[in-house]
């Protein structure tokens, strides 16, 4: 089931690289503006950076978001989070590092983390080097992924 996962996400990485009812926040930067593709917007968490389309929100639940941008380790339990509704959270590294090969994303090492759940357009990753851990849903969870970076500020 690792290697699968593993396999998949690569994959998908491959093919890219050739508070509630706020907007995700923007940030500058040529890092930030590099990894960040036109009409989506870069979110900080510590020094890791990641990128989601404009129109997501930042907090839990919105009603009429396309996705949902989650900071921290806020619990969030509601019916429109789940394996369908596109969300990013980032979160404190929890380690210890669970893959024994680090698959690289803009030459920062991540560790893909099986999940076993209901599902299958979802990614949880470590990334020790930037001090987070990334969980990403719904079907732009791999170009998501693809645009984590170090944070310019």
């Amino acid at each position: 089931m690792r290697t699968t996962w593993a396999i998949l996400f690569l994959a998908a990485l491959a093919g890219l690289t050739t508070g509630c009812g706020r907007r995700a926040p923007t940030t500058s930067g040529s890092a930030g503006q590099a990894a960040t593709p036109r009409g989506w917007v870069a979110v900080d968490y510590g020094v890791a950076q990641m990128s989601v389309p404009a129109d997501w929100v930042r907090g839990a639940c919105p009603s009429s978001a396309k996705g949902t941008v989650i900071l921290g380790t806020v619990a969030v339990h509601c019916p429109a989070y789940g394996s369908d509704w596109p969300a990013l959270r980032i979160s404190p590294f929890a380690g210890p590092v669970t893959a024994h090969e680090p698959v690289r994303v803009n030459g920062i090492d991540t560790y893909p983390v099986p999940y076993r759940g209901p599902g299958h357009d979802i990614a949880i990753v470590q990334v020790p080097s930037l001090g987070v851990d990334v969980e990403t849903n719904g079907p732009l969870f791999a170009k998501i992924l693809a645009t984590l970076t170090r944070s310019p500020r």
